[in-house]
């Protein structure tokens, strides 16, 4: 305990030392109890020392009198509380060590007493006291399972796993205290399991693996009677173990890693003759997860979809006779136990993927059904960590659709319950994404702040992927903000992650949106103040062109890559379309741009869609085709205002004013309204802090209002 400053001591002395010895004595009993207690507890405390029930009252009411203690409740619900924490500190530390501990001891018996039959609720504070108190290792151990798995049920995991190593630290002094073996192998083992689950939503992906390891090790201290089934059954857990091996692996992207550890489980399986069942479809799914990550979205799919076959079987199965769960009677029903009988959390999972898969390749109607279907059972099941990866991955599918409103609902409903259970891996893809949104309503100041807090994060948990996809769409902010120094040290650091974990969908995204950063610079340093005729002769001044080339070759490198994301994908084309409309290639341009639209109407892009009805505008525009030209910009408008995305709304009116103004004359109204058009403009990028579209849009407007005051 530690010592309180002499003057404060001396305060305290002062104050105990008008109550009565007795009193005094009394309060330094209850002390152990914290800060406040019952009657009842006071009661027991005292213990056998004939004190009779009215002198503890009149010893009660010196200390109420006193001012050291206050009172609330009525009848037998009177709770006693000490006046400032300061006193208990100074009552207890006045104890011996040999008279504390005898207290605690006390406190624990009065507890257990108190609460007989239910001790779970009260299990958390004998614990503390059984400790305090130098009990016996086992009771230690006993009462904090029981404090952890009620803190487990409650997804209270930071504290789950405090009293779960609370009680593998019990267990094991113990085992030293008697034979230096493990009475119970798989008791310890299962409780590491659940301290794994616990660091796995905390995402410290290293300690999860460490402890796994560890369960493996301790399983094979498991000697079961030599029958078929028996030995089938530990071979899918430790099939199972392998498999959570695995996903460390995976969440860090080692996926090499990752895969030896699947395919050794496998390996385990079949030499026992398991090649089906519910373990060997966990195994399946977790080889197409990795191999989506790395994309392979076909083999992805073929394992998902035999996986979800395997499990549907399963489940069928269960509802004709539950089977008994494959745990001894000394283990808890952990992932890997209830994963063995074919659990709901495995189908979740399995229609996760697939929905993910589908999001990937801009199927977004199919994954939105997938991952309601596991919504569905996650809610039936009340399983508050994988609810809120499902709000996240439907947050992240309606965002993909522009449904803006409804995937901040999910982000926001995500978050909160990350927050709460301290679940570091779903509250970076949930800020990242709420970035990502906030961006895409061109909100660029809110939109670095989630980003630059999601990175944070990420960082601490060491998920490469998701700091890769961070730093590419941070980069995409930064340059819409016009730092263009810092989109590009994002977009690099992006770029090298995707190549050190050898993603293609990473790389890919990072070169994107390095073409498309390239394509800004070549108009910025050129002074471009708008697309037109003029425009190859202008970039010519400044080594636009070679900008340009080398844009080009970053979208063309990507597109090579065939892995990625559809929304990727068609970015990359439309950006292709732009140098070749900024080069003069007017009719190649239509034609990507033109297939671009179509790509994005079959996927269901509503955000692409719309860039690329702007881009087909200042084409039809460069053609003559006024009239086309002007639907497509309006077409464009509308999508943009009604998604609520005011940047790009804000660049489809500066296209749009700028096409009224070249082919109007001033004092017309299309003149007027073009005019009108780059003033909304101008307000709009000046609210979003785009600095570059400021400053183009700022230069026409000086251009046409200095042209316009001399007519």
């Amino acid at each position: 305990s530690s010592m309180m400053p002499e003057t404060i001591t001396a305060v305290l002395d002062r104050r105990l030392s008008r109550l009565s010895n007795a009193c005094q004595v009394l309060l330094g009993k209850v002390a152990v109890l914290g800060g406040s207690f019952e009657f009842s507890q006071l009661a027991y405390m005292v213990g056998d020392q004939g004190i009779h029930e009215d002198a503890i009252l009149d010893m009660l009411e010196e200390a109420l009198r006193a001012g050291l203690l206050t009172e609330e409740g009525t009848g037998t619900h009177i709770i006693y509380n000490f006046w400032h924490p300061l006193i208990v500190s100074h009552l207890y530390n006045r104890l011996s060590a040999a008279r504390r501990a005898q207290l605690h001891r006390r406190a624990a018996n009065a507890l257990m007493l108190a609460h007989s039959g239910n001790e779970e609720e009260v299990a958390a504070a004998i614990t503390h006291h059984l400790s305090k108190g130098g009990s016996d290792p086992a009771s230690i151990a006993k009462y904090a399972e029981l404090a952890a798995n009620r803190a487990y049920a409650l997804s209270a995991y930071s504290e789950a796993e405090h009293y779960y190593r609370i009680a593998i630290e019990a267990l094991s002094r113990e085992k030293h205290a008697k034979t230096h073996t493990i009475e119970d192998p798989l008791h310890l083992a299962s409780l590491l399991e659940r301290v794994g689950e616990c660091n796995n939503i905390h995402g410290n992906y290293e300690e999860m693996r460490h402890l796994y390891e560890r369960v493996l090790e301790l399983r094979a201290q498991y000697h079961p009677e030599e029958t078929l089934q028996n030995c089938q059954t530990e071979a899918q857990r430790r099939a199972l173990i392998l498999r959570e091996i695995g996903r460390a692996w995976t969440e860090i992207s080692d996926f090499d890693h990752a895969w030896q550890c699947l395919e050794q489980a496998k390996q385990i399986m079949q030499e026992a003759g398991v090649t089906s069942g519910s373990a060997w479809a966990c195994l399946h799914m977790q080889q197409g997860n990795i191999c989506w990550h790395r994309g392979n979205y076909d083999e992805a799919q073929r394992y998902a979809q035999e996986a979800l076959n395997i499990l549907e079987e399963v489940m069928r199965n269960q509802q004709q006779g539950k089977p008994d769960l494959p745990v001894t009677a000394s283990e808890l029903p952990t992932y890997t136990a209830l994963a063995m009988i074919g659990s709901a959390i495995e189908l979740g999972r399995c229609y996760e993927l697939l929905g993910i898969l589908a999001a990937t390749l801009g199927q977004y109607s199919e994954a939105l059904t997938h991952l309601k279907r596991e919504l569905s059972i996650f809610e039936q099941h009340d399983e508050v960590s994988a609810l809120t990866m499902v709000y996240g991955n439907l947050g992240a599918v309606h965002a993909m659709r522009a449904e803006n409103e409804i995937a901040r609902s999910y982000f926001k409903q995500a978050l909160g319950m990350a927050e709460r259970n301290s679940d570091q891996p779903n509250v970076a893809f949930v800020t990242g994404n709420l970035g990502d949104v906030a961006a895409r309503c061109g909100d660029l100041l809110e939109a670095e702040e989630w980003m630059r807090r999601s990175i944070a994060v990420t960082e601490r948990i060491s998920e490469r992927e998701q700091l890769s996809w961070n730093n590419v769409v941070l980069a995409t902010i930064l340059q819409d903000q016009g730092d263009m120094q810092g989109a590009l040290a994002s977009i690099r650091r992006g770029l090298a992650l995707g190549r050190a974990i050898k993603s293609a969908r990473f790389t890919g995204f990072a070169l994107v949106t390095l073409g498309d950063w390239r394509i800004t610079r070549a108009i910025e340093v050129c002074n471009i103040t708008f697309i037109d005729a003029g425009t190859p002769v202008a970039l010519q001044k400044n080594g636009g062109v070679d900008i340009l080339a080398r844009a080009r070759k970053a979208l063309e490198r990507a597109l090579t890559l065939e892995r990625l994301d559809a929304e990727v994908y068609i970015e990359a084309r439309l950006n292709l379309a732009i140098i070749f409309f900024l080069l003069g290639e007017v009719e190649r341009a239509q034609h990507i741009a033109l297939q671009s639209m179509s790509d994005a109407q079959e996927h269901e892009l509503t955000r692409t869609l719309a860039r690329s009805q702007r881009l087909l505008g200042r084409i039809l525009a460069t053609q003559g085709h006024s009239v086309e030209a002007g639907t497509n910009f309006e077409q464009a408008i509308d999508i943009f205002s009604r998604h609520e995305m005011r940047l790009d709304y804000a660049r489809a009116l500066h296209c749009y004013g700028v096409t009224l103004l070249q082919r109007g004359s001033a004092g017309e109204p299309a003149f007027q309204r073009g005019l009108t058009y780059l003033r909304e403009a101008r307000a709009i990028f000046a609210q979003c802090k785009a600095a570059i579209d400021l400053i183009q849009v700022e230069r026409v407007l000086t251009h046409y209002d200095y042209q316009n005051t001399r007519v």
